[in-house]
């Protein structure tokens, strides 16, 4: 089993074979793609290191997606609450489905912004911010404000696709309907908590971070700036 070598998922590995052991075979199904994209994608980040290639934004978005690993922690999520959701085929399914990778979107492309210093310092180009200078043939700041106008868009999408979902006609199985809306609350809450957590650790801006979360944003440097 892949997770098994995984740092700190063979440690839980008792406990998630507990939880498997009572999931739906559906939820069984999109867990294991889960954790074999998970495993690819990190195989696709060391080719990509190796032969020092900058994907795309179309090849980007996908795979850090799936290198954040918050598809697995979404399920795992689903699972422990034990949420009671529609059925795959059903429009309610597809579009809390969207709004899951529109979360994951958010978190993952919003890290990128405030890690961009840090991944610069360490020679990582798998950054949003690096794939748009690239592939975009952008400046630094051009680069920023793309990537402002990207997240924006996300953020929209998901209100959007939200109170569409939360305006479909009421299920008649009532405790359905409140997994629905405790399944959205969790994913804003996953983003919000995520966004601040950005700010509170040490990680990206020091000791500045609340600084910079009251007055405004933090200043980037490019790759000309960190090599001198």
């Amino acid at each position: 089993m892949i997770l098994e070598k995984h740092e700190l998922f063979r440690y839980l590995l008792p406990e998630l074979k507990r939880l498997i052991a009572r999931a739906a075979t559906t939820w069984t199904t999109r867990f294991s793609h889960a954790v074999h994209s998970y495993h690819s994608s990190q195989l696709q980040l060391l080719s990509s290191h190796i032969h020092d290639v900058i994907p795309d934004l179309e090849t980007y978005l996908p795979l850090r997606s799936d290198l954040s690993g918050l598809h697995l922690l979404l399920d795992l999520v689903e699972l422990t609450e034990n949420f009671n959701l529609p059925p795959i085929d059903e429009v309610p399914y597809q579009k809390l489905t969207r709004l899951k990778r529109l979360t994951i979107d958010i978190i993952c492309c919003s890290l990128d912004v405030v890690a961009f210093n840090n991944d610069q310092v360490q020679g990582n180009h798998h950054n949003l911010i690096t794939v748009l200078m690239t592939h975009k043939n952008l400046s630094l700041q051009g680069a920023v404000n793309l990537a402002g106008s990207m997240i924006k868009e996300m953020f929209d999408s998901f209100v959007e696709i939200e109170k569409a979902l939360l305006g479909l006609p009421r299920s008649s199985q009532t405790i359905k309907s409140r997994d629905i809306s405790s399944c959205v609350r969790t994913l804003k809450d996953y983003i919000v908590g995520t966004i601040n957590w950005a700010y509170e650790t040490e990680l990206y801006f020091g000791k500045k971070g609340e600084e910079i979360r009251t007055f405004g944003w933090v200043f980037l440097n490019s790759a000309t700036d960190s090599q001198e």
